[in-house]
């Protein structure tokens, strides 16, 4: 297994930029940031051992299957079946919930799968 080149202050510097950007990318998104049970849905997060860097995370397909396979989560059959049969999947979950940032979007999933 290869090792991981050692960190130069010039690749922390770089990271530290790309991540300045990402939150100010995010800043400007029009997500949802009140919840009426915000901590019951960050309790979901905390019990499943899930942190999600920042609150104006973007919720992406990518991201909220990592984060549910992180927390032992796989499939995304928990999230039902649409009127006419079909399964609504991650992807039509977010197409359904667009203004969700990743943390509620991934509390969510949780309290449908537990």
């Amino acid at each position: 297994m290869p090792s991981l080149p050692a960190l130069t202050p010039e690749s922390r510097a770089r990271g530290r930029a790309i991540r300045q950007t990402r939150l100010a990318a995010w800043a400007d998104l029009p997500l949802r940031q009140t919840f009426a049970d915000s901590s019951h849905m960050r309790g979901f997060l905390s019990q499943a051992g899930i942190h999600v860097p920042s609150d104006r995370e973007p919720a992406t397909v990518k991201r909220l299957r990592q984060l549910l396979r992180r927390a032992g989560v796989t499939g995304d059959g928990f999230l039902g079946v649409l009127a006419d049969g079909r399964a609504l999947g991650l992807e039509g979950f977010l197409e359904r919930n667009p203004a969700l940032p990743l943390w509620a979007a991934v509390a969510w999933c949780l309290e449908l799968a537990a």
